[in-house]
This record gives C-alpha cells, sequence and structure tokens, in this order.
C-alpha cells in the first residue's frame, strides 16, 4: 500500500453514508468480525493489564516481586507491538492474528492449568503472553482501516470500536469478582478460552489484505476494487 492508494482512496469521501446503508451494502460481517476479534483482543488483556500485581499475588508471588513483574509484562506489551509492526508486512495480516491469538491463549491456559508453578515459570509464562498478544494489538489499527471504504471508515470503526469496549469493561468489572469467587486458575483458562475464541473468529473470517490497495481491500469481491465496494454501497 503506498501514498498514492491513500490519494486515491480519499476520492469520493465526501459521500453520506449512514452505519444503515453500511450493514445493508454488505458490510456488517465486516463489523462483526472487527467488533469480535477485537473483543477478544481486549478483554483478557485489559484484565491482566489492570490487575497484573493482583493475579500475580494470586499465582503465589509475593507483592513486591508482583509489583515488578506487571512493570516487566508491561514493558512486554511493547514489545510485542514492536514485533507485530515488524511482522505484519512480512507474514501477512491473516497469518499474523491467528498465530497472535493462538499462542497467546495456550499462555494463558498454562497459567491456569498449573497456577502453583515457579515464579519463573509463572513469569514467563506472563511475559510471553504480553508478546505474543501483539499481533492482534497491531491488527486493532490495520484490520478496521482496511476493510471499510474512505465512505463509511470513521463509521465503521467507530460502531466496531464502542462494541468493544463494553466487553473490555465488563472484563475489567469481572476480574476480581472472578479471582475471588472461582480462583486464579479457572480465571486464567476463562481468558484464554476468550483469547482462543477469538483465534477462531479469525480462522473463519479474517482476510489477507497484504498488497492490496485500500480500495481492493474493502471491496466485497476478490478484484472488484474501490468502484465495486461504492457501488455496493449506493444501492444500499
Amino acid at each position: 500500500m503506498t501514498t498514492d492508494d491513500l490519494l486515491a482512496a480519499d476520492e469520493g469521501a465526501g459521500a453520506k453514508v449512514s452505519v444503515r446503508d453500511l450493514l445493508r451494502g454488505g458490510y456488517g460481517k465486516r463489523i462483526a468480525f472487527v467488533t469480535l476479534f477485537w473483543t477478544c483482543s481486549i478483554v483478557p488483556l485489559f484484565a491482566v493489564y489492570a490487575f497484573g500485581p493482583a493475579i500475580l499475588s494470586a499465582l503465589n508471588i509475593g507483592d513486591d516481586l508482583a509489583h515488578i513483574g506487571a512493570a516487566v509484562i508491561t514493558v512486554m506489551f511493547l514489545v510485542g507491538c514492536l514485533v507485530a509492526v515488524a511482522l505484519v508486512e512480512r507474514m501477512g495480516r491473516r497469518p499474523l492474528i491467528i498465530h497472535s491469538f493462538v499462542w497467546a491463549g495456550l499462555a494463558l491456559l498454562a497459567l491456569g492449568i498449573f497456577p502453583g508453578a515457579s515464579t519463573i515459570v509463572i513469569l514467563v509464562l506472563f511475559a510471553a503472553y504480553a508478546v505474543l498478544i501483539g499481533g492482534t494489538q497491531i491488527m486493532q489499527w490495520v484490520y478496521p482501516n482496511e476493510l471499510f471504504p474512505t465512505e463509511v471508515r470513521g463509521s465503521a470503526v467507530g460502531l466496531a470500536s464502542s462494541l468493544s469496549r463494553i466487553g473490555a469493561a465488563a472484563g475489567t468489572y469481572l476480574v476480581p469478582i472472578a479471582l475471588a469467587g472461582i480462583g486464579i486458575g479457572p480465571t486464567m483458562i476463562l481468558a484464554g478460552a476468550i483469547t482462543l475464541a477469538g483465534a477462531v473468529i479469525c480462522i473463519a473470517w479474517a482476510p489477507e489484505t497484504r498488497g492490496k490497495t485500500l480500495g481492493e481491500a474493502a471491496a466485497l469481491t476478490p478484484a472488484s476494487g474501490r468502484r465495486s465496494a461504492r457501488r455496493t454501497l449506493s444501492a444500499a
């Protein structure tokens, strides 16, 4: 994708298309995909990030080490995003997001299955999750901006983002309740299951947009380009 593609995509950006037209025009599935993968990514991540020290303490890591470990994990989140940025064009969008969900989900499942593991193992698994989930974080910026025509991109991305934040807020609220009610092991297993659900969604719906122009990526049919996407919306 080049700057010429961005300039070309701006043509017709002033057209008025409502979210209702967007859904009727065939982009509802893409809104659902972005909303669901975004939700499956950020619900466990927000929970781990917000309650990192509490979760590490529940895994029998001392309070001081728990806070240090939480800080290290925060740095690992940044490392994971940087690695994903370097890989997104090399691997492609679809393989990156699927692998990110799968391996990050397995790391959380391991934490849930072996909550009594040694401090080193627990910290390594948390750090692995933080790095591996970076692919899904980067794709939150890439996919939404590639899958919708310029005319409706702002509305579509805003809608998907708002819906995903409902899940993130619920997850953050429920983490301390889950820790107190079902314990750290089942809580981590649940977080891993949500993450792996993101992988299933991406296997079913994630498109590959690497090497395509914005018009081609936003089109509902292969090789139909931006004109086809615009005709679809105009007919809605």
